[in-house]
């Protein structure tokens, strides 16, 4: 066989090498992709797990402040005291004992206007 012989048939061994590196790197690509998505996807989930926790113990926090807030409401606590325990402030705690009277006042079908609820002036009657 003559050197000019082989040319056709390296061509092609050549053509079907290069196809075949291809088809390993795309799927080596795919690979890793995949790997990728995955390793991602658990972390995305594990960082929205940490978050929701932090967020649920904030919210957790918060509804046993409101929960004092109301039981030292309606011992006649002022405000200003509450606020001193609490470390809310006069406004916060107004709006959070508004809040509940308004969540009462539904629940008995009866609005009452804010004009009428009574006022809490600061004074410590306990």
């Amino acid at each position: 066989m003559r050197p000019e012989e082989f040319l056709p048939d390296a061509a092609d061994q050549a053509k079907d090498s290069a196809r075949q590196l291809a088809q390993m790197l795309a799927e080596e690509a795919e690979r890793t992709y995949r790997t990728d998505m995955a390793t991602s996807r658990e972390e995305g989930i594990e960082i929205g797990q940490k978050q929701g926790i932090e967020i649920g113990q904030e919210k957790g926090i918060e509804l046993g402040k409101s929960d004092d807030i109301l039981n030292m409401h309606k011992k006649k606590f002022s405000t200003q005291v509450i606020s001193a325990i609490t470390g809310y402030s006069a406004k916060k705690i107004e709006e959070i004992i508004a809040a509940e009277q308004r969540k009462n006042s539904k629940g008995a079908n009866a609005a009452v206007p804010a004009a009428t609820l009574p006022q809490d002036h600061g004074t410590d009657e306990t």
